[in-house]
């Protein structure tokens, strides 16, 4: 395996203008990991998000920091606009991470989450925690038991001509017994259609890193080892400490 890409953010509370508006100092880092190294340079974003009626504020007080001033006036609204900002910037941050990965012949990248359609990697392997809500189960009786074990494949057609379909199916990590919930242990892996990665290659690269309670990671179920190294060393840059002594 060439690495793990995923995506974090930090969101720091630098104080509140009137009319309980939020000024919020947010970084997000994406970037590939393999056995707790980058292997290639992380992509970052840094900008302190608050609403137009206080950017003058913010410039007064913190000149040297990037600015994103929304439009929306009230506190409520400015925090779902942060949410989506925050959200968007992982998301285009995370394919530039994809692309800058290390490519080598007969290894596959791990990719946090589902495969973008933009992509035009063939290695790339997505792993998808939120299994139980996809709506491409039509047949519960399908749905694996033993770890190890997958569900038989299922094809999620592009929805644009300059898009890739990708081949999916349910993994179960972890047996789950008659004590244990029917989404104990269970995510759900997707490939390319045109990708040199088979779906079956897929799921066992998932059963081969799947968690234990000994890494440390509260989603060890659902989390193979290699998306939990990679969260861990994109959170423990610093960045916006740094920034904040800076600016005091």
């Amino acid at each position: 395996m060439v690495g793990a890409v995923d995506g974090v953010q930090k969101v720091a509370l630098l104080g509140r203008a009137e009319a309980h508006r939020d000024l919020l100092l947010i970084s997000v880092i994406a970037g590939c990991v393999k056995n707790e190294e980058l292997v290639a340079p992380r992509e970052e974003m840094l900008a302190v998000v608050c609403s137009e009626l206080d950017a003058g504020v913010v410039r007064a007080k913190a000149p040297h920091l990037p600015i994103l001033a929304l439009p929306e006036t009230t506190p409520w609204g400015l925090a779902a606009a942060a949410d989506d900002w925050t959200d968007h910037t992982r998301r285009t941050l995370e394919l530039r991470a994809i692309a800058s990965a290390p490519v080598r012949t007969g290894q596959v990248l791990m990719v946090d989450g589902p495969l973008p359609h933009e992509s035009d990697r063939k290695d790339a392997v997505g792993i998808v925690k939120e299994a139980l809500d996809t709506p491409w189960l039509t047949d519960p009786t399908h749905l694996p038991t033993d770890a190890g074990s997958r569900s038989p494949a299922f094809r999620i057609p592009a929805s644009r001509t300059d898009e890739r379909s990708k081949v999916s199916a349910l993994v179960r990590l972890h047996t789950a017994g008659a004590a244990q919930s029917w989404g104990h242990g269970l995510i759900r892996v997707e490939v390319y259609e045109d990708g040199a990665v088979t779906i079956d290659q897929a799921a066992a690269l998932a059963v081969r890193h799947r968690g234990t309670p000994a890494y440390g990671d509260s989603r060890w179920l659902i989390q193979p080892r290699p998306l939990f190294e990679c969260e861990q060393v994109l959170k423990h840059f610093p960045l916006i400490v740094d920034i904040l002594a800076k600016s005091r």
